[in-house]
């Protein structure tokens, strides 16, 4: 019985073709090497020199640590409001602690993370613009943008997500333009991994993933394919984004007992935008809540980012035969999108990170129009302006209304000065690594407390938010536990769970708690073995 096909595309030999990739990976090594390194210095000199530390990436460090040095080491501790990617890389990386502590102590594993990703994503984009033919010298010119890029090499030093979130994304893309070049439905495959591997270090990548689905459904339409040829393709590409989401939010319910702990946590970024204590200086960001019009200059205002893109989508859209560039520009718009609904609602904290992808989507899409056109000097001026558009990113991040939780560090590495240091709860963790424990350890909510926690010896002296009977000891201390460290409830900070239980322990102490020492924003409590009357 013979089998038939109406689109050789999708018949088996199509399928397991093979196109080879235009040119050699040498020079998107050297590359990659290079753009590797120079995160690395930048980092070791911003973390230990200029005592910088953004304290998303050191969270997620912390995070793997409680995983393998904690009281309770299991690997649940790595907490369910972040995605877990992140803290898992870094979970490989504190492997070599004993070889350079500040991995741990400083949450260096974090830079190191992100420095590689960096490099990878890198070796991702040369590939894709090899697909795009950019070869030769103007390989070199549009490589050198790319890694020169203020705002993509401030993600690959700094620690935090931004950086392995690109990487992922960076691969998706390039399965996704392998698929959309050849017709052939493996890389789409791909595509759908990758993007599922997206969503596990940003929740952004669902937005991502619905852009990808419309682009795929345009592509469709516009070959004139069946609708159940559309149908199958999406599912093919969304269905590991789906299985992860949903696996996601299965953990949550067995393990937290909500499916949606990670946006509904106390210590997540809903409540903590609800809180105010991100709008800060955020006036463009607080005129755009409930204001369509403030929303779009808010949102629109960070194209900016990328002022070439803006141009490149236009071009894209007002020529005919543009297919691949069009498909391209939906992945930025479908996050810009998802960021002006939220900037509506009140739900967004406005940092420039969340807005960073039309800077490598410029290069995706110059890379699929000069491919339309195979002319040098097409290749030639978009190098040429991707390179101007780079500057251009560097003086938009130091704007107050673009680059909110950016700006401050990249003028303080530019400027060779400090914004503020971590060093004190380095001192604060050298006063607790002093103390006997008579009654157990310190307990500390790491929500707050993760930079201290990092540098105790050994961390298992604190009992920390992830340990398993952190609750347990929280409600009754007493004869369990030696000290308690408490914040000032001030801010984000009032979410803390020794502030909720004992509301007035930080201003006033309690029969039970004698104070110990204050630093500025916290105070240590000896807890008392005795139950109180």
């Amino acid at each position: 019985m013979r089998l038939a096909a109406t689109d050789k595309s999708i018949m088996a030999p199509a399928a397991l073709r093979v196109r080879a990739v235009p040119g050699t990976p040498w020079l998107g090594l050297v590359f990659a090497l290079v753009g590797t390194l120079a995160a690395l210095a930048l980092a070791f000199d911003m973390v230990f020199r200029l005592h910088l530390s953004l304290d998303d990436g050191v969270s997620r460090v912390a995070n793997a640590a409680y995983v393998i040095f904690s009281r309770d080491p299991h690997l649940a501790a790595i907490g369910f409001i972040w995605p877990p990617l992140p803290s898992l890389v870094d979970l490989v990386i504190l492997a070599f602690t004993p070889l350079f502590p500040p991995l741990l102590s400083a949450g260096f594993a974090a830079n190191v993370g992100s420095a590689l990703a960096f490099g990878g994503t890198i070796l991702t984009m040369d590939r894709t613009l090899r697909r795009f033919h950019v070869l030769g010298v103007w390989r070199f010119v549009w490589l050198s943008a790319f890694v020169a890029n203020p705002l993509l090499l401030f993600y690959g030093l700094n620690g935090m997500s931004e950086s392995l979130l690109l990487f992922c994304l960076a691969l998706a893309v390039d399965a996704l333009v392998n698929y959309l070049q050849t017709g052939h439905y493996s890389p789409l495959g791909l595509t759908g991994l990758w993007l599922a591997a997206t969503f596990l270090v940003g929740y952004e990548a669902v937005a991502i993933g619905a852009g990808v689905a419309v682009g795929i459904a345009l592509q469709h339409v516009a070959k004139r394919r069946s609708r159940e040829q559309l149908d199958a393709s999406v599912i093919y590409a969304m269905l590991p984004l789906v299985y992860i989401g949903i696996l996601w939010m299965v953990a949550n319910w067995i393990i937290m007992g909500n499916p949606l702990f990670f946006a509904e946590s106390k210590y997540g970024n809903a409540t903590q935008i609800a809180s105010g204590g991100y709008y800060g200086g955020q006036t463009y960001l607080v005129a755009g809540i409930h204001s369509v019009t403030g929303s779009l200059f808010f949102v629109g205002a960070h194209f900016l980012l990328a002022p070439i893109w803006i141009a490149l989508a236009l071009w894209a859209w007002l020529s005919r035969r543009m297919l691949i560039a069009r498909v391209l520009t939906f992945i930025p718009l479908s996050v810009f999108l998802m960021q002006f609904v939220m900037t509506w609602a009140g739900d967004t904290a406005g940092w420039a990170r969340f807005f960073f992808y039309v800077v490598p989507g410029a290069f995706w899409l110059a890379g699929a129009l000069a491919n339309q056109h195979r002319r040098r000097w097409i290749y030639g001026l978009l190098g040429i302006l991707l390179l101007f558009s780079s500057v251009g990113t560097a003086y938009v991040e130091t704007q107050t209304w673009v680059g909110h939780g950016d700006r401050g560090f990249m003028l303080s590495i530019w400027d060779q000065k400090r914004v503020y240091s971590n060093a004190e709860y380095a001192q604060i963790a050298a006063y607790l690594n002093t103390l006997p424990l008579p009654n157990g350890p310190i307990l500390s909510d790491t929500f707050n407390s993760f930079d201290i926690v990092l540098h105790s010896k050994p961390m298992s002296r604190m009992a920390v938010t992830s340990d398993l009977n952190f609750e347990s000891l929280l409600a009754a201390p007493w004869g369990r536990v030696s000290y308690m460290l408490v914040p000032a409830p001030r801010g984000t900070s009032a979410q803390n769970k020794i502030d909720r239980k004992y509301p007035s322990l930080y201003a006033h102490g309690a029969s039970w708690a004698t104070l110990v020492k204050r630093w500025p924003g916290w105070r240590l409590y000896r807890v008392s073995p005795q139950v109180p009357a």
